[in-house]
């Protein structure tokens, strides 16, 4: 469970815990659904207690956990050591190309 409310730039708890095949619950706030899809990898919250409340119970009775976590493996792999390096040696190659 992902409780912070403040708007981060980058999930990086979200993605450590993806990696190992967790899904992520969560508040639908700032960035968190950019890698949170809600019922696909995890599921996402309103900003309110009463709603993570509703949405912790609605995963403990979710059956298709093993979805779940294979599609926070498939999310975590997107932001990967060496993706987020080849996609940076990607950017530099195209600015000096041009």
């Amino acid at each position: 469970i992902h409780p912070s409310r403040c708007f981060e730039s980058f999930g990086l708890t979200i993605i450590e815990a993806m990696s190992l095949g967790t899904p992520v619950i969560g508040f639908d706030t700032g960035t968190r659904r950019d890698f949170i899809e809600h019922k696909k990898n995890g599921f996402l919250a309103d900003e309110n207690i009463q709603d993570l409340i509703k949405v912790i119970r609605e995963a403990e009775a979710y059956e298709k956990y093993e979805d779940l976590s294979k599609a926070a493996l498939q999310t975590a792999e997107k932001y990967s050591e060496q993706k987020i390096i080849d996609r940076q040696i990607g950017y530099y190659k195209r600015i000096l190309e041009s």
